[in-house]
């Protein structure tokens, strides 16, 4: 079985960095919970690479974070 690499592409964390910014100009508080949501289930991925689903882009996975729209 390959080996499966994490990547934050810059495309990645511009869309994390626009949705702080989205959510915080309604809660300051929304937006960290948010991130921190979101890094926590990037470092779980670290441990179970294979977590979430079969990406719609060939030879990646996508995952949802709990408790937020991301």
């Amino acid at each position: 079985m390959a080996r499966l690499k994490l990547r934050n592409t810059p495309l990645a964390i511009d869309d994390l960095e626009h949705a702080y910014d989205f959510i915080g100009a309604d809660s300051l508080g929304a937006a960290a919970t948010t991130l921190e949501r979101t890094e926590a289930t990037i470092e779980r991925l670290r441990s179970f690479p294979r977590m979430g689903r079969v990406g719609r882009i060939t030879g990646t996975r996508e995952i949802a974070v709990n408790r937020t729209h991301l």
